[in-house]
């Protein structure tokens, strides 16, 4: 089976620049745990994942900080470029879905990036993969 026959498409993805309010938002909404993070262009740069967002918000505190962030998080003065995993885990489309498999257990994700010429096409999670698995 290819990685085309499984993916989710098309993405919901964030750019670089954006607050870290922004894809936590995106991700609690919609129920995601991984975001590709791509440029003005639509290439793929990087993926932010919930731990990702776990991670700057329990970050230790700056000098004069009262929590562990400081509200950082929710006043989005951070961007998911602070963040953000690079590389980003990617597959072609045309993979078999081992190889995306293969991937998400190298780089320890949740999900694996379909790409064709350097843009994001879909996503795969762990999930997707487990269906396929079971309705052989």
């Amino acid at each position: 089976m290819r990685v085309r026959e499984l993916m989710s498409s098309p993405i919901t993805a964030v750019t670089a620049d954006a607050p870290l309010s922004e894809a936590a938002d995106v991700m609690a909404t919609r129920g995601y745990t991984t975001l590709p993070v791509l440029d003005r262009d639509g290439t793929v740069i990087g993926v932010v994942t919930e731990q990702d967002l776990a991670r700057a918000h329990l970050a230790p505190p700056g000098p004069g900080a009262t929590t562990p962030d400081d509200g950082v998080l929710l006043r989005g003065s951070r961007t998911v470029a602070d963040v953000m995993t690079t590389p980003a885990p990617c597959v072609s489309a045309d993979d078999d879905i081992s190889s995306a498999a293969l991937v998400m257990l190298d780089a320890d994700q949740r999900c694996v990036l379909a790409v064709h010429n350097g843009q994001a096409v879909g996503i795969v999670s762990w999930r997707d993969l487990l269906r396929a698995l079971t309705s052989r």
